[in-house]
């Protein structure tokens, strides 16, 4: 589950349960393949006049990828359903896409991990028949000592991302990661503050 909230009025939430499935193909590549299942909801706050409004409709995604110690890559469909989220009077489409993902790992010795990867995502043709552009995210990643973690990319063509964390923290018998990122527009001027930051919390047991 996770939230979005654009300013005062605007409000997203998106909750998914998924499934995937695992198997060897060889001694180290591995296969998966999975899918998720779910909805969005879309909130409005509107004025006395028009008053509020809130719409939820399913979503989901399918994909594949291959696996090994050493690289991952995927490909996978996004937003099958082709939802239209009608909170109020505009229209919001989940229009599908196509994620291709790709990630090698360089392992120099055991404190020191160097890791680029590349995310396209492709839209098909929404229904006014404009002309969706695809989104490119380049990344690249240094691990020490299998604990700290530095980022830095460019997201959606021309964001670019900060990012560190940690990870493999031992809590109640399981193990705890934090990530803290931010991004700005720094490939393109902009008129309007694009600026954000996020924050990531993932425990495993």
């Amino acid at each position: 589950m996770y939230n979005d909230k654009e300013g005062k009025y605007l409000n997203r939430s998106r909750f998914y349960v998924s499934y995937a499935w695992h198997a060897s193909l060889s001694r180290k590549l591995q296969f998966s393949a999975g899918l998720s299942v779910g909805g969005m909801n879309y909130s409005v706050e509107g004025t006395p006049l028009s008053g509020d409004g809130s719409d939820t409709k399913v979503d989901g995604a399918v994909g594949i990828s291959f696996y090994s110690d050493a690289f991952h890559v995927g490909l996978s469909f996004g937003q099958i359903f082709n939802s239209k989220v009608q909170p109020l009077e505009e229209i919001t489409v989940l229009s599908p896409f196509i994620n291709m993902y790709a990630n090698r790992k360089f392992l120099f010795n055991e404190n020191f991990l160097f890791s680029p990867s590349f995310t396209a995502r492709i839209p098909f043709i929404n229904e006014s028949g404009d002309k969706l552009n695809p989104l490119f995210d380049m990344n690249l990643l240094i691990e020490l000592r299998k604990k700290l973690l530095i980022s830095s990319g460019i997201h959606n063509n021309s964001m670019m991302i900060i990012a560190a964390g940690i990870k493999g923290l031992s809590i109640s018998h399981g193990e705890l990661g934090i990530m803290v990122s931010y991004a700005f527009p720094g490939l393109r001027k902009t008129l309007i503050r694009t600026n954000y930051g996020e924050i990531g919390i993932h425990y495993s047991f």
